[in-house]
């Protein structure tokens, strides 16, 4: 299937062959915009590009992931307790 992104990358990866051809279009779409979007930021701050990573969303709300995350596993049948790691 297409779609996605590799690790690493915040960009979409390319969209594979056995894909039926109307999601190649909508990725094709998607992927154009992504990059449209990117080069606008670019131009418009003046910056040059530089890779976010994969990472990169989960490190803007954290605490909106965990509460996900603990609410996923509470609905699964978990009881959850957070505790920060001990700083190093």
């Amino acid at each position: 299937m297409g779609g996605g992104t590799h690790e690493g990358d915040v960009l979409p990866r390319p969209i594979s062959a056995d894909c039926p051809p109307t999601w190649k279009q909508k990725a094709i779409v998607a992927v154009a915009h992504s990059i449209l979007t990117v080069i606008y930021c670019m131009l418009r701050d003046r910056v040059p590009y530089r890779e976010m990573g994969a990472g990169y969303f989960d490190t803007l709300d954290t605490a909106r992931i965990e509460r996900h995350h603990v609410h996923r596993l509470e609905q699964l049948g978990y009881t959850v307790v957070l505790q920060p790691k001990a700083a190093a």
